[in-house]
Parts: C-alpha cells; structure tokens; sequence
C-alpha cells in the first residue's frame, strides 16, 4: 500500500483536489464529498480550480510536489489533453483518481457517472408521455480552444439517440451556439426559439444541462406556449435553476457527493497495477411538472 508507506516516511497526510471546471456548481458536490471523507480519515485538502489552463494546472502540480500530497484527485477534465497534462506532471508515484473523466492507463482509477444510460430513461421518459418530436439542445465545440463538450455530454447526446432509434424516430440534435460560453440560458433560449416556430416545431425539449432546458422552458413561455401540454422539457444536472423554474424540470440527479466519498477512500486502500481501472455510479431520474409530473418522488436520506 504506497500511501501507508508514505505515511510512514512522514508524508503530508493532504491529498490534492484538481478541479478543471471549477465554475460549473454540480462538481462542487464533488469537492464536498471529498472534504467530508478525507477529514474523516485525518486527511487535509488542497482544492485548486484550473478552468481548462495548462499552465495554471502545470503550477498546481508542482505545488502539490512541494506539498508532498498523498494522492491527486482530477475532477471533470474539460481540456483535449488535460487528463495526459495531469498523468505527465503529477509528483512522480502520487496516486490519482479521474473523476467524471475517463483515463486509460495504467495505475489510474476513473470513477464515472453512467450518463448514457440516465440520458437514455429520460428520452424514454419523454416518448411514454406521447412524445414523437424530441430535439436534444447540445453543448458546442470549441476547436479554437481545444475545449470539447465534457464526456458526460458525449454521452448524454448518446443515451438520447439510443432511445430515439430504438422507438423507430429520427434523432434530431441542436447544437448551440458559442454564446453558451456566456450566458448558458440566453444560447438555449435563442436556439429553442427558432425551433418553435418551425411548421412542425419539436413537442419535447432536451437539454444537456439544466440551463440549457430552462433556457427552452423560457422560450416556450415567451412563445405562449403551455408546459408541459404543447411543449414538454427535460434537462440534466438537478441544478437549482430547473428546481425553482416557473415549471419545475424534470432532470436527472448525479452522485457527485459519493463520487467524492468513493474517490478519497480508493486512495486510501491504493494498490498498484498495470491496468487502468472503472468505476460507474447509477443516476436518478426526478420527473417534474414540465413533463407532466406532479411531484417530485421521495428520496430516501
């Protein structure tokens, strides 16, 4: 066991937190789990936020060399390269665990969240309410910047056209406009609204996070369209904008708070080996009123 041995060597008894995406709140769940579960075990965190910056991970790594951290957890690369950036500049031997971000190589465990299957219950969800015409808002790529959709958006896309040519229906996926870097809402509602005043608009709207579906649930009403009769829409994440909206959103819950929890205790069983390791974590589906539901289910604590 590395980390016992190191701290028999006097290590720091700190593990680094690497966030990439340190702006985008459903990860901060993440960071929470961590913290709990880390001081729990007697161990300190180190949470840096590099937003997507080689140079500013680059600083991070070394800072947490100096620091002699026991272990790196990198959350939700968002970079082309960040996930080899991190493998080629970490402290040499300090184990690491990838959080929503897959890592195919030896020594590293990625705990990731089973998007596809989530994205894919609730397409699913939207064809049992009698939904033919369902657009997928999509997030945009940035080829300038070698920023690219997050995996779990990849992914997400995915679960939707599973369902879609599994019921027989042609996907249709809108990708939005580079406004969404700005104003997430502002980029959804723009695009949805175009597609509202199609001669056959779409009855369902998907969107790849809860911005964006508040931002088509915005423009269905500015429509003076009726959610969820005339239009339904569902969104991903849980994020508060889609619990407070005028219609509540159905969404789908991520376990980031246990993938937290589960990233700290793998590195503090840590074992050696030659092969890359997964983990996936279950999400839960919440239907709301904006697809017909009345109340949100119980959840048990």
């Amino acid at each position: 066991n590395r980390l016992a041995r190191g701290l028999a060597q006097g290590r720091s008894r700190t593990l680094g937190l690497l966030q990439m995406t340190g702006d985008y709140s459903p990860f901060t769940r993440v960071a929470s789990g961590v913290e709990d579960e880390a001081l729990a075990a007697g161990f300190l965190i180190l949470v840096c936020n590099t937003y997507a910056l080689p140079e500013r991970e680059r600083t991070y790594l070394r800072a947490f060399a100096e620091a002699r951290v026991d272990g790196i957890i990198a959350v939700a690369s968002s970079h082309t390269e960040m996930a080899e950036e991190v493998l080629a500049h970490r402290p040499a031997g300090t184990p690491l665990v990838s959080v929503n971000r897959r890592v195919d190589q030896a020594n590293v465990i990625s705990i990731l969240i089973k998007n596809r299957e989530a994205a894919r219950k609730v397409t699913e969800h939207l064809l049992e309410q009698g939904r033919r015409r369902i657009a997928y808002l999509d997030a945009p790529e940035d080829a300038g910047l070698r920023i690219h959709p997050l995996q779990s958006s990849v992914d997400r896309r995915e679960g939707y056209r599973d369902a879609m040519r599994a019921a027989g229906l042609e996907p249709r996926v809108v990708t939005l406009t580079d406004a969404w870097y700005e104003n997430r809402v502002e980029a959804a509602r723009s695009v949805a609204s175009r597609l509202l005043e199609e001669p056959e608009p779409p009855d369902a709207l998907f969107g790849v996070t809860d911005y964006a579906a508040a931002g088509a649930l915005y423009a269905c009403l500015s429509c003076g369209l009726r959610v969820p009769e005339d239009v339904a829409v569902a969104g991903f994440d849980d994020a508060e904008i889609g619990r407070f909206a005028m219609v509540p959103i159905t969404t789908v819950r991520q376990p980031f708070y246990e993938a937290g929890r589960q990233a700290v205790r793998h590195l503090l069983s840590w074992k050696e080996s030659e092969s890359p390791a997964y983990e996936y974590l279950e999400c839960e589906l919440l239907p709301r009123a904006s697809t017909g539901a009345m109340e949100e289910p119980k959840t048990s604590p």
